[in-house]
């Protein structure tokens, strides 16, 4: 029986763009990537793609006046 791999993480991206409105914030440094759960978890079974942006990616990016300490993004499939 084959074995597969439950979680992947990918990284760092080339930038992570959120924009709402006329807001925006960008990232483009190390601290950024994209995680995948495929079958993960202890207590339920989890699917998802995560798209994040951590320190050091976040630092100095505001977004409506508010610091910004990590960006996530969490797709679920169910």
């Amino acid at each position: 029986m084959e074995s597969l791999e439950t979680t992947a993480s990918y990284g760092p991206l080339d930038r992570v763009i959120v924009e709402f409105g006329g807001q925006c914030a960008t990232t483009s440094v190390p601290g950024t990537g994209i995680s995948v759960f495929n079958d993960a978890g202890t207590s339920f079974v989890e699917d998802s793609y995560t798209v994040r942006a951590d320190v050091p990616a976040t630092a100095g990016k505001t977004l409506f006046d508010l610091d910004l300490r990590n960006i996530d993004f969490n797709l679920i499939d169910y």
